[in-house]
């Protein structure tokens, strides 16, 4: 029988401490995809007026292309996962001091 709730807390924090670095690389990802809109617009020249006008908009406009928020987003994620693992600590080592103090001696 599968335990849904057992949580291992090495490899949780593993994984968090992953997606934590990851979101460490938004600033270079922002702007290299600043500079991706801005080769494609070169690219485009004369060419495709309204595929430019729209490549300039997004490159222009930080709210199309909101990484911020995103790892913000992602950073309060990996907060409240790590109070999670916490608390779950905490309650295993309570459950195992009251299962040993309720074992007669």
């Amino acid at each position: 029988m599968t335990d849904g709730w057992r949580i291992d807390p090495g490899p949780a924090r593993g994984a968090i401490d992953k997606a934590e670095g990851e979101t460490q690389e938004f600033p270079t990802l922002e702007t290299d995809l600043v500079s991706a809109l801005s080769d494609a617009l070169a690219a485009l020249g004369g060419h495709g007026p309204s595929t430019a006008a729209k490549l300039a908009s997004i490159q222009s406009n930080p709210f199309e292309i909101d990484l911020l928020a995103a790892q913000q987003h992602i950073e309060q994620a990996i907060s409240a996962t790590r109070q999670a693992i916490g608390a779950y600590e905490a309650g295993d080592e309570q459950m195992a001091a009251t299962y040993e103090n309720g074992i007669p001696q």
